[in-house]
């Protein structure tokens, strides 16, 4: 009988430390924190340690054995296969790990990661499967609550037109987010890590004044800028707006080590902002050719604009 059968055989582990090493490992194994199992090649449960137990429920390993009815797939909601396990043992050098869902005692579901031992003869054929149970419900759930933000944050990027930028001085590497890509009209083959490779995506009229203001909040020690600029979208040529927004990063004695920022596409704004300054110029020409008063009020009722008809008329006048 093996160490591991041993120490899973047990009513209660050794209470003597002192005795051997091999009363050490039955004790580890006894106590383990992770569910261990020892089964037949056609499932049937030999035994198991208490972690074992009160992760699927039961008070004690004889319970949950007899509760499998010499089945151990009943304690899984996937990988029932024995024939598809044996061939896995074969194929992964007789250790196969896997994830699957277990079932409780009381019907709800966990999510488990299991590691399969093959143990066999000095024929080759299997004597039993030695099996490492993990409780990993709760990293899924925290994996899956995390690729749920991811995909919300890619989101809100996508439909606000925003993506996010780090450069790490320490590691050298610029990052740039897809929808800054998307906003650029580059993919991430074509963009190299550097400044100098960001600064050829801004406009040439604006280039100068974008590496000022980087440069000018590192020598100044400034925590944060921002600015507007235009930029040449690499796939179209096109010119687009964005609004830029920086946060330095500081190690414990206060260096610069990392910038994140946002980049925001403007254009559809800065295009509304110049139609409607066209719009207020032309009314304005207009108003001035009119042959009456044309007077405009703000919202505190103060006089914004009066035509040049109105000030001729009037200019001896107090409004």
């Amino acid at each position: 009988m093996s160490l591991l059968e041993k120490a899973l055989s047990q009513d209660h582990p050794p209470k003597d430390l002192s005795q051997s090493s091999s009363e050490h490992v039955q004790n580890i194994l006894f106590n383990a924190p992770i569910g261990i199992t020892i089964t037949t090649p056609e499932g049937r449960i030999l035994s198991a340690n208490p972690a074992m137990a009160r992760m699927f429920g039961y008070n004690a390993p004889e319970e949950l054995i007899e509760s499998v009815k010499d089945n151990t797939s009943a304690l899984y909601a996937e990988f029932s296969d024995r024939e598809e396990l044996m061939r896995l043992v074969d194929e992964n050098d007789e250790v196969v790990g896997y994830e699957s869902r277990g079932i409780r005692r009381d019907g709800t579901t966990m999510w488990t990661s299991i590691n399969v031992h093959a143990v066999r003869d000095k024929s080759g054929k299997i004597i039993h499967f030695q099996s490492f149970i993990t409780d990993i419900t709760e990293q899924k759930r925290d994996k899956e609550e995390l690729r749920k933000n991811r995909e919300l944050l890619k989101e809100a990027q996508t439909i606000a037109h925003i993506g996010c930028w780090e450069l790490d001085f320490v590691e050298k590497r610029l990052f740039w987010s897809d929808e800054v890509y998307q906003i650029f009209g580059a993919k991430p083959q074509e963009f190299g890590n550097t400044c100098n490779d960001f600064l050829d995506h801004v406009h040439p009229e604006d280039r100068d004044m974008v590496d000022q203001a980087y440069a000018s909040s590192l020598q100044e020690g400034k925590d944060t800028y921002e600015i507007e600029h235009r930029i040449v979208r690499k796939d179209s040529g096109e010119i687009r707006f964005v609004h830029e927004k920086c946060f330095h990063e500081r190690d414990p004695s206060g260096e610069i080590t990392r910038s994140v920022g946002v980049v925001q596409d403007i254009t559809d704004r800065k295009q509304a902002e110049k139609a409607q300054q066209e719009s207020e110029q032309k009314f304005r020409a207009l108003a001035d050719k009119c042959p009456t008063s044309v007077m405009l009020f703000d919202q505190q009722g103060r006089v914004d604009f009066v035509n040049a008809w109105h000030i001729e008329k009037f200019a001896n006048k107090k409004l």
